[in-house]
């Protein structure tokens, strides 16, 4: 119950700066969950796949997702360079990027806690990440789910 608390409070403290990001620049075709273990490699360049999530959005919600696969799971940060400049924008470099750096990751830790069985090694990762965010750690590595 008290990280239930605790993530629902994060989430009233961050709704207020996102939703001004709704009106970001134009929609496009979003992935919705654009990383390396959602890319394919082809004959004709990197594929996305696992395209359940695809919605329309800002380009930004891509970009975010990919930088936080780099920061909390150790991808090449080489890796998002490309993929930003695929997108001609970095992300990192803009004033909305905390924001949507923290939104990203706790609708990450919130998607994994609801499919992490009580005392699996998930739902314990799960508790280390919001540890962390009890913490204000934002550059601790997380482990895989």
């Amino acid at each position: 119950p008290d990280d239930v608390a605790f993530l629902a409070a994060l989430c009233d403290d961050l709704a207020p700066t996102y939703r001004p990001l709704e009106s970001d620049p134009a929609p496009c075709l979003l992935h919705g969950d654009a990383h390396h273990r959602n890319a394919l490699a082809s004959r004709h360049g990197v594929l996305l796949c696992d395209v359940d999530g695809a919605v329309l959005g800002p380009a930004a919600w891509d970009l975010v997702t990919g930088y936080v696969h780099v920061r909390r799971f150790g991808f090449p940060e080489e890796d998002h360079r490309a993929f930003a400049a695929g997108y001609g924008r970095d992300l990192t470099t803009e004033p909305e990027f905390a924001v949507l750096r923290a939104v990203r990751e706790l609708r990450m830790i919130a998607t994994n806690a609801r499919k992490s069985a009580p005392g699996s090694p998930q739902a314990r990762e799960v508790r280390r990440r919001v540890d962390g965010l009890r913490a204000r750690d934002t550059e601790r590595p997380w482990q895989i789910l």
